[in-house]
């Protein structure tokens, strides 16, 4: 009998260890596809600054124009308008100077914009579709 649970023990284990060994390039294959949490941060915010576009519009002058630079991701880091926690992080994120290459990115995103400093919704949306998908 103790033979017998023996060779059971054993069947089943390599059992699961064939299991374990099938499913291991299915799971290799997912991992190379997966995204960086930075840029899942990058198209949260970018989400965000779509979203609350209206507050960042005239956050620095108080015109709205259709239109932000980074005067105006300052002024709402520096919380000079009222703004969500998520729009402050973002505006932080942002003006960091590791991440002047994310501006530059939203900046020229859409196909016809240029690097000028002034990001529109369509460029927010172009990075969006470009990089979030």
């Amino acid at each position: 009998m103790r033979k017998f649970l023996a060779a059971a023990a054993t069947a089943a284990t390599a059992g699961i260890m064939a299991i374990g060994l099938a499913a291991a390039p299915a799971q290799a294959s997912a991992a190379t596809a997966q995204v960086s949490s930075t840029q899942k941060l990058k198209c949260f915010y970018t989400r965000v600054l779509l979203t609350d576009f209206h507050v960042l519009d005239s956050a620095r002058s108080g015109i709205r124009d259709g239109l932000f630079t980074f005067k105006d991701l300052v002024a709402v880091k520096n919380g000079k308008v009222n703004a969500s926690g998520d729009l402050k992080g973002a505006a932080t994120m942002l003006t960091r100077k590791m991440h002047k290459r994310w501006f530059d990115r939203l900046d020229n995103a859409a196909p016809r914009s240029k690097k000028d400093g002034v990001i529109a919704p369509e460029d927010l949306r172009a990075y969006l579709r470009k990089y979030c998908k």
